[in-house]
């Protein structure tokens, strides 16, 4: 839980938003998650003073329930007077039995390109030794019961949903739980998108797939990682399909890219599929709403140890992109890597086609167009009811293509060859592999 507060020179008090001083009458949101920053350190002193003149008041609340989280443990870090980040000015604080908090600092300095603020951290506290016990009994073998799994990810609840918790404990916690969720059978992830949240990736598309998907294969799961201005237009989305409320799906298709900051523009391939949407899809849309998690953002380093775990990952991006690096990247950890049928992710697509059989080819890609939705739903269901002996070679195919493709190695071998002139040494462009 991330709170970055701007604080305007008039004021003396700043009481945070969210659960970081939210009051008991008003609902309970959880705080948007945000990038840790350079200037994040671990382990300050614990005080509840760094200064005077500035003083933070509020209380700590879980988003599940709204209750005060006693004993809270947040962390506090800002610039000086002078502009500067430094240790005088970094706190660890402890929330009281009720979950309240008061800590006091200098007025930060204006740092450049930015106006004067804080940053807050609420750590997890006791939770970090639970799931580093639970980490050390999957090690061994054994299978933790589900209902304490899906107490731990209550937890962690964002807008009603677990999962996403990323900088709201360590990046080790936030990619060891990504990964657990899947090897651990309490919540698989079976699918995911990595990418910016805007509308141009083309998530929308995937969402409204989600229900076709989860209507064949209930138990599949879609991990959302990444973030951007569309991020909330996204979760009401999600929110939308958990309720069947058709009005606000609409209102979001028909608005686009409004949602992000842009102007008002229909989406018009979700739009067709929402008019035509059939009873599958609305009898569906509740329990594959329960199956869809954000993660927020998650490093590149990350990304290896997420990846394996997921059956496939989804490329669906309306507008071009100079080259599929999420495609081949998926490819490269065993995941099956469909990918919108232009640009470069269909350069990527016609790169790794030929380690698949032939009747496996047209699951890497898909057509922008009225159909989008329902092709990008039909080609997830054939990979995943596929025979599993058969999905595992076709994962280990792809991944060994990619390194072929994709290594460093490899790429820098091409490199030199083209910088020596012996161009016959290097691959032609593969040709566009049709859907």
């Amino acid at each position: 839980m991330w709170i970055r507060a701007t604080i305007l020179a008039a004021l003396v008090t700043v009481v945070a938003a969210g659960p970081l001083g939210t009051s008991a009458q008003q609902p309970c949101t959880a705080t948007r998650p945000d990038m840790l920053g350079p200037f994040y350190v671990a382990g300050a002193p614990e005080r509840d003073r760094t200064g005077q003149g500035l003083v933070v008041t509020g209380t700590v609340r879980s988003a599940s329930g709204c209750r005060p989280l006693a004993g809270a443990t947040i962390e506090w870090w800002s610039a000086g007077m002078s502009g500067d980040y430094d240790d005088a000015h970094r706190a660890t604080q402890r929330a009281s039995a009720e979950g309240r908090y008061r800590y006091e600092t200098d007025f930060p300095g204006k740092y450049p390109g930015r106006p004067p603020h804080l940053h807050a951290r609420r750590l997890l506290g006791p939770i970090l030794g639970f799931v580093s016990a639970k980490i050390a009994t999957l090690a061994a073998g054994d299978s933790p019961p589900a209902p304490t799994f899906r107490q731990l990810f209550g937890v962690f609840q964002y807008t009603g949903r677990a999962l996403e918790l990323v900088w709201t404990t360590s990046r080790a916690i936030t990619v060891w739980l990504a990964v657990l969720s899947a090897v651990s059978g309490a919540l698989p992830a079976g699918l995911a998108y990595v990418g910016k949240l805007i509308v141009a990736k083309g998530v929308d598309l995937l969402l409204a797939a989600w229900p076709l998907v989860v209507a064949r294969v209930p138990q599949a799961r879609l991990v959302v990682v990444g973030f951007g201005t569309y991020r909330d237009a996204l979760g009401r989305f999600v929110d939308a399909l958990g309720r069947g409320d058709a009005a606000t799906l609409h209102e979001i298709a028909a608005r686009g890219r409004e949602l992000e900051g842009g102007p008002p523009g229909k989406l018009r391939h979700l739009s067709a599929f929402l008019e035509r949407a059939g009873d599958e899809w609305w009898q569906a849309a509740p329990a594959a709403a329960a199956r869809i998690h954000f993660t927020g953002r998650l490093e590149h380093d990350d990304l290896p140890s997420l990846l394996p775990v997921c059956e496939a990952q989804v490329m669906p991006s309306t507008f071009p992109e100079a080259f599929g690096m999420v495609a081949a990247e998926a490819a490269a950890c065993g995941a099956l890597p469909l990918s919108a049928a232009h640009s470069g992710m269909a350069e990527v697509t016609a790169t790794l086609a030929p380690a698949l059989p032939a009747e496996l080819r047209p699951l890497l890609s898909f057509a922008i167009g009225p159909r989008s939705v329902e092709e990008i739903a039909a080609k997830l269901v054939a990979w995943l009811t596929l025979d599993e002996a058969e999905r595992a070679r076709a994962r280990s195919a792809l991944a060994r293509e990619a390194a072929r493709r994709y290594s460093w190695e490899n790429v820098a071998k091409r490199v030199i060859a083209a910088a020596q002139g012996r161009l016959d040494e290097l691959p032609f462009p593969a040709a566009t592999a049709q859907n």
